[in-house]
């Protein structure tokens, strides 16, 4: 099948303008991680020991266990004090309660106590849209507050 001079100029746009909106989704949507290099220098941070206090940052319900598991759990057993704050309710699903479920045993196979958890209770999959201000606002006196405890 051959394509006239106007299908193929036509076919040169649509790539285009295909192109140019996957980048403009890709710079505002995707964020921005540390680099491999930085990720690889996690190996040499020593477990929390006795009498220390370590402050967890979940985004949703799970990332905890994935993300640093080992380290909670290690950390528990040296007898550090361990907080972990969930700050999206996991519900984008409509599962709220199946996610809090799942995280408070988690939690608690990684030794936490449920007096450690914090729930901040964000609306899963909505913190990147426009109203980010309004959130990380709201994020910023609830973590403020926490740390001050």
């Amino acid at each position: 099948m051959r394509f006239g001079k106007k299908s193929r100029i036509g076919l040169l746009v649509i790539i285009i303008v295909i192109a140019f909106f996957g980048g403009l989704f890709y710079h505002e949507e995707v964020p921005v991680v540390a680099a491999q290099s930085a990720v690889n220098k996690l190996g040499e941070l020593s477990t929390a020991q006795s009498g220390q206090n370590v402050l967890v940052v979940s985004p949703h319900p799970d990332d905890e266990s994935i993300a640093a598991g080992g380290y909670i759990a290690q950390s528990i057993i040296n007898g550090a004090n361990v907080t972990i704050v969930l700050v999206t309710d996991g519900n984008a699903q409509h599962q709220e309660s199946i996610r809090y479920s799942e995280f408070k045993k988690a939690t608690t196979i990684l030794g936490v106590p449920e007096t450690n958890l914090i729930f901040l209770g964000f609306p899963d999959g909505k913190l990147a849209l426009g109203i980010r201000y309004h959130y990380k606002q709201h994020f910023k006196c609830k973590l403020t507050s926490i740390i001050q405890i």
